[in-house]
């Protein structure tokens, strides 16, 4: 009687075991979740946010460059209308797995900023390696098989961060590039000048999806 009930006492730690590892495995699951895009896989605004606040720590401490792409997609409101939205969709699904690609690094997050736009932070990349993978992700989108060409328009600003500088200031100053891709023709990437990293944000303020640089 003793040994069955010594038997049955670890069986039972066993499950209980088991049970919290899945316990756990779930809360994993729920807390990715809260932090992905539904529709395409991809890392939502904010999860973006909490990457940019670790990756800007870790280049700091490191003294290593840190890159960020801003990328809207040309005219997608015409596409949208035209087509519909399912296909609306599926072109932002198409466009998101042409950045994994592309941005392949398992340190490389690559996130859905906000309705067509999309926002890559890219660790130890400087401002030359990140326009090439940029323009990389460019093509690769214009020859999607979708119901018509789509294009994208592309900010880009690396920098190391020092301790006086804020996250922000990375962001406002690739969507002022990006903006600047727009005025230019779009389908194109454009690289935050000095003017742009001077341009400073307003304290705790950052561009939300659809709000320019030049409105910060």
């Amino acid at each position: 009687d003793q040994l069955a009930a010594t038997v049955s006492r670890l069986q039972m730690g066993e499950q209980i075991a088991a049970a919290r590892a899945k316990l756990a495995e779930i809360n994993r699951d729920l807390a990715s979740a809260v932090k992905e895009d539904p529709l395409t896989g991809v890392a939502n605004r904010r999860g973006f946010d909490e990457q940019l606040v670790s990756l800007w720590g870790n280049a700091r401490r490191s003294r290593s460059p840190l890159a960020l792409l801003i990328m809207d997609l040309d005219h997608f409101k015409v596409y949208n209308d035209r087509w519909g939205h399912p296909a609306g969709d599926e072109a932002l699904r198409q466009v998101a797995e042409v950045l994994r690609r592309v941005l392949s690094r398992t340190s490389d997050c690559v996130a859905r900023w906000g309705g067509e736009e999309f926002a890559a932070l890219l660790p130890f990349t400087s401002s030359s390696a990140a326009v090439v993978l940029a323009e990389k992700a460019r093509r690769l989108v214009a020859r999607l098989p979708l119901r018509q060409p789509l294009t994208i328009s592309v900010g880009v600003c690396a920098t190391i961060p020092d301790g006086e500088c804020r996250p922000e200031r990375l962001v406002v100053a690739a969507d002022r590039a990006l903006y600047r891709a727009k005025q230019l023709g779009r389908d194109r990437v454009e690289v935050a000048t000095d003017s742009d990293w001077l341009h400073q944000p307003a304290e705790g303020q950052a561009p939300t999806p659809g709000m320019r640089a030049e409105d910060v």
